[in-house]
């Protein structure tokens, strides 16, 4: 762990960048200040005195925009405001940075620095919805970039969070955000934490002190509303004098990790889980609790903007609810496919930040109620808690977090004069947009990184198993095989001589579709590439992973063309696979005179390979073609 000294006047944010040069530029907000942080060479050495050599550079000359004329002056910082928090969108290249009451925009773009006033006007800190000019907040304590053109932020005190629509390409320099809105849910408690998955659909992340949500849509649509929909929308907050409505707690989704109300740190797993294929034959996308009554979830949003004009039917209060989620009626903003109903034995003591790795997994910053130290805690999809560092020389009463290049974890205490650095892992990164400039895509579980013996060579963090498959190496956890996957459960249960040891072998697996089964064991992910079909189907129903089997064989039929649907016959007749051999069977008949043109050759392979099957499709095609 290393320590690097950095401000007295305080940090409040520490974010990442890529420069117009495609360069990693770390910066440093401070109350009155943003800073360049030097010497970033170092982070690649992971030499730690090297590192503790990090420095500050001098202030950002930051710039404004005249209002009256579009003369560009000096920027100077209102009287009796100080900055509070920052965000980079890896999008659009822009940062945002919150103060008391108010929130900028500032373009780093060819060194030009623009700060442009978004939200506020200044003055007293207060929470009011409507168009930026007479929209308020107060000490924005999250500012998130969601990607799509709009912030989150959650206000000092709330139990809700806050949409800022930024304002669309092509408006004129100087443009406030065109819209403002409280969104649903209303939680149990006060909101300390938002993150930001970016994944297909992006997921949201929500932390009270002592438990984390998940929601697998976002609450409202990702596609930004147009200004006309955001004026429509802000006319049916005005007639309320932007006062907020009611939340609906009915759309909190179900707990990821911890409990409301109980501040006991201990790390854990979510119980009551298994892994199986949904009802009526669809495959199921995530695991779902084996013992319980029903799945809660979260429901889509109702009503839209153009069904609820302020006036009409439902009145105003149709039109806010329309923004809550989505010009449009667009997201969804519930637990969905990913989030069980399991119980969570982990607990947390009092959450201060978290931020979202690459692999999905979320990294907390925690302190306890009567202390003045940070607590570091990793939460990976699947709900397994696990404490990570506890040896910080750091006090505060808040706790900020940040990944640097080469996999440093930054910590430090909001307001703080320094900051610590941990390196977890030399691969980890941060959540990016799969569009964002220098986006590294985490890829398959194992091909690099914490899961797959990288370059490094080191494992991931807190994993207690190696899973070796042909000439590959799987850094694992028992904890969560067992939870997940029904055949580690019974191998680590069962009492042999492979049940305790630290290595555990597959023979004659495939390592690349083995990568892809741990994605899809640790993260809920189905996105199977076409090659490693047959291979995933074929371990999966090994690893008696029947949704993720059924899964990958529906993508086989749904692939299967003319030249290769004998070959998948064959093969699916081979591994009993009797759902997509039945599928097989009806393309083959329905394309029986285009496999007759395109691939001859494949009807002789059918008939010398499988000389039943090739009668049976004979006999069933004869009928056919008298009816």
């Amino acid at each position: 762990m290393v320590t690097v000294r950095l401000s007295d006047e305080g940090v409040r944010s520490i974010i990442t960048r890529v420069t117009d040069l495609g360069e990693v530029q770390v910066l440093i907000l401070t109350g009155s200040s943003l800073r360049p942080l030097l010497g970033l060479s170092a982070l690649d050495s992971g030499d730690e005195d090297v590192v503790a050599g990090l420095k500050l550079g001098p202030p950002l000359e930051l710039r404004e925009r005249r209002s009256s004329d579009g003369k560009v002056m000096p920027f100077s910082l209102p009287e009796d405001e100080e900055f509070w928090r920052a965000a980079y969108d890896a999008v659009t290249g822009l940062v945002y940075i919150g103060a008391k009451s108010l929130i900028w925009q500032l373009d780093l773009s060819n060194n030009a620095n623009i700060m442009t006033l978004l939200v506020g006007e200044g003055g007293e800190e207060e929470t009011v919805d409507g168009p930026g000019a007479i929209a308020r907040v107060d000490r924005p304590f999250c500012i998130v970039a969601d990607g799509c053109g709009s912030l989150l932020i959650k206000d000092c005190g709330s139990n809700r969070i806050r949409r800022v629509v930024l304002p669309s390409a092509g408006s004129p320099s100087g443009s406030k955000s065109p819209l403002v809105i409280t969104l649903d849910p209303e939680y149990a408690a006060n909101l300390w934490a938002v993150a930001l998955e970016f994944a297909s659909p992006p997921r949201m992340y929500v932390a009270t002190k002592t438990a984390i949500y998940r929601h697998d849509t976002l609450p409202y649509s990702t596609t930004p509303p147009t200004p006309a929909e955001c004026a429509l929308l802000a006319a049916g907050l005005e007639g309320a004098s932007g006062s907020l409505m009611p939340g609906d707690p009915s759309l909190v989704p179900p707990l990821l990790a911890g409990r409301e109300g109980d501040n006991s740190r201990a790390d854990g797993l979510v119980s009551g889980l298994r892994e199986v294929a949904a009802a009526g034959g669809a495959a199921a996308s995530a695991v779902v609790p084996s013992a319980a009554p029903s799945v809660v979830t979260g429901r889509r949003g109702h009503g839209s903007a153009g069904s609820a004009a302020p006036g009409g039917p439902g009145g105003r209060n149709s039109a806010a609810g329309a923004a809550r989620t989505g010009a449009g009626g667009g997201g969804g903003g519930g637990g969905g496919s990913g989030c069980s109903a399991g119980v969570s034995s982990a607990r947390f003591s009092l959450i201060t930040y978290m931020l979202l790795d690459s692999l999905g997994r979320l990294i907390v910053v925690e302190r306890d109620p009567h202390d003045v130290e940070p607590y570091l805690r990793m939460v990976w999809p699947c709900g397994l808690v696990t404490t990570l560092s506890t040896d910080f020389n750091l006090t505060g009463s808040e706790f900020g977090l940040a990944l640097l290049p080469g996999g440093w974890l930054a910590v430090h205490a909001w307001s703080g004069s320094k900051m610590q650095l941990v390196r977890l892992e030399p691969g980890l990164q941060p959540s990016l947009p799969a569009t964002a400039p220098g986006t590294v895509c985490g890829g398959a579980l194992g091909s690099g990184g914490p899961f797959g013996g990288g370059a490094s060579g080191e494992p991931a963090v807190g994993a207690d198993v190696e899973v070796v498959v042909g000439d590959r190496s799987f850094s694992c956890h028992r904890a969560i095989l067992a939870a997940r996957c029904e055949y580690f459960r019974r191998l680590f249960q069962s009492g042999f001589a492979d049940s305790s040891r630290s290595k555990v072998s597959l023979p004659d697996a495939d390592p690349g579709a083995f990568s892809l089964i741990l994605r899809y064991i640790y993260c809920a992910a189905m996105d199977f590439p076409s090659p490693l079909l047959r291979a995933l189907a074929e371990l999966a129903d090994r690893l008696l992973l029947p949704a993720a089997s059924l899964t990958a064989q529906r993508q086989l039929l749904s692939a299967t063309c003319p030249i290769t649907v004998v070959e998948d016959l064959l093969w699916a007749e081979g591994r009993g696979f009797e759902e997509l051999l039945t599928g097989l069977k009806a393309y083959y008949l329905a394309n029986a005179h285009r496999i007759l043109e395109e691939a001859p050759h494949s009807l002789e392979v059918l008939m010398m390979r499988s000389p039943k099957l090739h009668l049976e499709l004979y006999a069933a095609g004869i009928k056919r073609a008298k009816r």
